[in-house]
């Protein structure tokens, strides 16, 4: 044991060569807490308190949060100095750009390019991060501050319609618990065995399907004006907020859009699905397609899992619109001379307008079977059954559509032509 400017060190072995002012070190082992344990061949110059040469990283390991932010066994050749200053020891690692001093209840170690610790580093790889800088700060080898600016990443957040690639982080942590944010606040999360995630102003892009499901880890994500972004779509989740627990395969969701409730459950063997008083702009952007204007809307759907279940679609007071079936239908209507005065202006102007209806429906994978629409409009009704091929993008309906509603409740008013009608 022995101490260097007052830094408790600890040595196994080395040769000390004494030159005056000048101490050459071959091979010296230089031990300190469990952080690194080097062995150094260099000169130390007493009067400029400064080393400078080539060490060996025997191991070095910095513990964050109960993973390794640092793990290095076995490297050779790396340049290397330290120099004493102010009661403080400072020791740099070039090839690696990494700083770290060490003075009395404020150690501190600066990593200036995140790209060439990643190797070495299994915090880093587990969250994919690649590019940056950052520095750690202790007092105690137990308790971490930590800043950390990274660039160039992928993450699943959504600003602006633009995925976050940089984030400036702000860590602490015990070993025990760690506590994250980002400056911003729009981020932060505490983990302790579970995680918890609040998220605030930024989006979240969701797979399409939860077949890959497996989160090893209880996982509770809180989201505040923070609406889901369906990936390879243009399906949309609205939310003003949201609580998203996951855990193994279980899922469950539940969130607030206005006055809609929008709910999701999946566990073994059950899946289901429930939108509550669902709005116009929310059911458009559930089905990724602007086909209504106004109206009220729920969606019920129970299963086995989210590609084997049944369901039902409910509309009410609402305008369908842009949809080719009924444009077409509004064409042919358009195109027989002794039709157009019974033409409801509102059908092509805003769409078809559903007073109330209702899609009964099966999903098996990729195919759905209609088995029961019923939509009862102001300009026609429209009942029937069917098929969609979502794979080949195709659907085949056989419907029954009762038009010019509107003459022929005038007619029915005069009782004699009426009748005879």
């Amino acid at each position: 044991n022995f101490t260097l400017d007052g830094l408790e060190m600890f040595t196994h072995y080395g040769d000390i060569i004494l030159d005056n002012t000048l101490v050459h070190l071959k091979n010296a082992n230089l031990c300190y807490k469990n952080l690194f344990d080097i062995n150094a061949t260099g000169t130390y110059d007493t009067k400029k308190e400064r080393f400078s040469g080539i060490i060996d990283i025997n191991a070095l390991l910095l513990d964050f949060d109960k993973t390794h932010l640092l793990e290095m066994k076995n490297i050779s050749n790396q340049e290397a100095s330290f120099y004493l200053e102010n009661n403080q020891t400072h020791m740099l690692l070039p090839s690696l750009d990494v700083s770290m001093h060490f003075v009395d209840k404020h150690n501190s170690f600066k990593f200036n390019d995140l790209e060439k610790l990643y190797v070495y580093s299994p915090f880093m790889k587990n969250l994919n991060l690649t590019k940056g800088q950052g520095n750690v700060v202790t007092e105690d080898f137990r308790h971490y501050d930590a800043n950390v600016s990274l660039v160039h990443l992928k993450t699943p957040f959504i600003h602006d319609g633009t995925f976050v690639d940089s984030l400036d982080i702000s860590l602490s942590t015990d070993t025990k618990a760690l506590d994250l944010k980002t400056l911003e606040g729009k981020i932060t999360a505490h983990v302790d065995g579970n995680i918890t995630l609040h998220v605030k102003d930024v989006n979240l892009s969701i797979a399409q399907t939860s077949d890959d499901l497996e989160i090893p880890v209880p996982t509770t994500i809180i989201g505040e004006n923070s609406s889901f972004e369906i990936q390879e779509s243009t399906k949309r989740i609205l939310s003003d907020r949201y609580t998203l627990k996951l855990k193994g395969k279980e899922l469950h969701l539940l969130s607030h859009q206005q006055k809609t409730t929008f709910e999701v459950e999946k566990r073994k063997d059950f899946f289901s699905l429930h939108g509550i008083s669902m709005d116009a702009p929310f059911s458009n952007a559930l089905l990724g397609k602007s086909y209504f204007l106004n109206g009220d809307f729920s969606l019920q759907i129970e299963g086995a899992d989210d590609k084997h279940n049944q369901g039902m679609f409910i509309l009410q007071k609402t305008h369908i619109k842009d949809l080719k079936f009924f444009n077409n239908l509004m064409a042919t209507i358009n195109a027989i001379p002794s039709l157009i005065i019974f033409n409801n202006p509102n059908f092509s102007t805003e769409g078809y307008f559903v007073e109330n209806g209702y899609i009964e429906f099966e999903q098996n994978g990729d195919f759905y079977t209609l088995k029961e629409l019923n939509l009862r409009g102001a300009s026609a009704d429209i009942v029937g059954s069917g098929k969609i091929d979502a794979l080949q993008n195709t659907l085949h309906l056989d419907l029954q559509i009762r038009t010019l509603k509107t003459f022929s409740s005038l007619l029915d008013m005069i009782p004699l032509v009426g009748g005879l009608i």
